[in-house]
């Protein structure tokens, strides 16, 4: 696979799927823990493979919108942990807007969200609308405020499923934000949630 251990690698990756190449049949692995300071979206469609192989990506920018816009259909996180430091929730989440393809065995700790002064207020740990699986993803968070909604792992499965996941931490929200330890709303699809407590 090629190797990706620094923020110079991540932002080599982000401008090739960014220009137009959706990497499929392409495996990537973390070679290494590393602090990602261009935390700028990828914005085009990743069909690769991503093996995080147990390793971390620290976040310190809190304006995070995720790694990735868009997972395609053949697309394949696993074995990633995504550390951040604080986060002002803005409508991301942390691995992708829309997943299509498949994320697995991936973590996500945050261990400060506080609420933007937007309606769009809502941050969901692995990815904000699933139409593919997500699957033993982990997800532990802590914050909130007014008006924010959010989910341990996604917002919304369009049809997907999200097979045996869990959360743990707390969130907060007031004025009828949303809120929710595994899926936000179901949409047609499945929803194993296990171990869930917050």
């Amino acid at each position: 696979p090629f190797l990706i251990g620094s923020n110079t690698d991540w932002s080599n990756l982000r401008t090739y799927v960014n220009s137009g190449n959706d990497c499929q049949g392409i495996h990537f692995a973390l070679s290494n823990s590393f602090t990602l300071t261009n935390t700028s979206q990828i914005t085009g469609t990743f069909n690769g493979t991503i093996d995080g192989k147990g390793e971390s990506i620290t976040i310190t920018a809190t304006t995070f919108k995720g790694l990735f816009a868009k997972i395609g259909k053949e697309g394949l996180l696993k074995d990633i942990s995504i550390h951040v430091n604080a986060l002002i929730a803005s409508g991301g989440a942390i691995y992708c807007g829309v997943n299509l393809g498949t994320i697995a065995y991936c973590k996500t700790y945050i261990e400060t969200i506080t609420a933007s002064s937007s309606s769009s207020s809502s941050c969901s740990g692995i990815c904000r609308n699933n139409y593919g699986l997500i699957y033993k993803c982990e997800a532990e968070m802590y914050g909130g405020g007014d008006m924010f909604s959010g989910s341990g792992i996604c917002y919304y499965n369009c049809s997907g499923s999200v097979v045996g996941c869990s959360f743990k931490g707390k969130l907060t929200s007031n004025n009828n934000g949303k809120l929710a330890g595994i899926v936000g709303v179901n949409y047609q699809g499945e929803k194993y949630g296990k171990d869930v407590c917050g």
